[in-house]
């Protein structure tokens, strides 16, 4: 497996892109990073601060809203509870607003490159162990 940068051109819906001629003819993995187009996490952040919901905490007190009124109704919900317990969970281990972060698009993408390799090459750590030291 061989992974590179390249630079596209997205137009009508389609990415264009030459890749070094070396490359064997057949489809290919693609890895978007459109640097002027908001992702998912930023519309849904937007809709969110639209509603009120600008900050961190605020979202977490909503999450312990549903969990709570969920929980009362006594419905068939855990799969949904679960689900809520896991964006709790990485919400409070986000840094908030008046935090930076340091990492560059540049190292950002270096480290998706190496969790890729790493995935395909079998590195990887039981469930059990990636959880270990975090607080729940």
């Amino acid at each position: 497996m061989r992974i590179i940068q390249i630079k596209g051109i997205v137009k009508d819906g389609e990415v264009k892109a030459k890749v070094p001629q070396e490359f064997s003819e057949g489809e290919v993995n693609i890895v978007i990073v459109a640097e002027n187009e908001p992702d998912e996490l930023e519309k849904m952040g937007q809709i969110a601060k639209n509603k009120g919901y600008n900050s961190k905490e605020k979202i977490l007190e909503l999450i312990k809203e549903v969990k709570l009124e969920m929980l009362e109704k006594k419905t068939n919900t855990t799969y949904f509870l679960i689900f809520l317990d896991i964006w709790e969970n990485i919400l409070s281990l986000l840094p908030s607003e008046e935090e930076e972060i340091e990492d560059s698009k540049e190292e950002i993408l270096a480290d998706l490159k190496q969790s890729i390799l790493d995935g395909k090459r079998g590195k990887t750590f039981p469930i059990e162990e990636l959880w270990e030291g975090i607080e729940s």
